[in-house]
């Protein structure tokens, strides 16, 4: 079970609109890759399929990443303001975050390894509110809070898809990162 209830993967649509035609147009560079043109289809939703699978992860991880490197929390690094032994909370009012994940592809099609095909991920959040746990500069875990998330995959300069926003996504009561938290960087 996810602790947001939202999966970075259910930020993308079913299928990519453009998914077949860039693995046509990147595959048909490398003569060896022949054999894929005569299944283009299926190797379109292989690949749609692989790269759902590998962003199966719960959006609150992302979020949590992005936190560590806020400005407003590094103070909380510095051991002579903050000892190592205090735990802070920390309460950030309404932001925006931006991150990019870069999901890398290779397909096997018979024998032949297709070239890494490189995407693109782009992740907006707007957060309302949230409150952070600190400790021993790491955030150790989140409160409650809310946001919600926009996505778009790309290749290279081509969007797959529509830009998608999420729903209005409740951060959990608590949520507690795996010890020792997360560095802030």
């Amino acid at each position: 079970m996810n602790d947001s209830g939202l999966m970075v993967n259910e930020l993308l649509p079913d299928t990519f609109n453009r998914m077949e035609g860039v693995v046509r147009d990147e595959l048909s560079k490398d003569p060896a890759m022949g054999l894929a043109s005569r299944v283009w289809g299926l190797v379109g939703s292989t690949a749609t399929d692989a790269i759902r699978s590998r962003l199966n992860f719960d959006v609150v991880e992302l979020l949590g990443r992005g936190w560590a490197f806020a400005r407003e929390l590094h103070e909380y690094k510095d051991p002579s303001r903050h000892p190592r032994d205090e735990s802070s909370i920390v309460y950030l009012g309404q932001h925006n975050m931006k991150t990019e994940l870069y999901p890398v592809l290779t397909l096997m099609i018979g024998p032949m390894q297709s070239p890494e095909l490189r995407f693109t991920l782009e992740m907006r959040a707007h957060i309302n509110s949230v409150a952070l746990s600190i400790r021993d500069g790491h955030i150790t875990g989140l409160g409650s809070g809310d946001c919600f998330v926009e996505a778009q995959l790309k290749y290279r300069e081509i969007a797959l898809h529509d830009p998608i926003k999420s729903r209005k996504v409740t951060l959990p009561g608590h949520r507690d990162f795996k010890a020792p938290g997360l560095a802030i960087l």
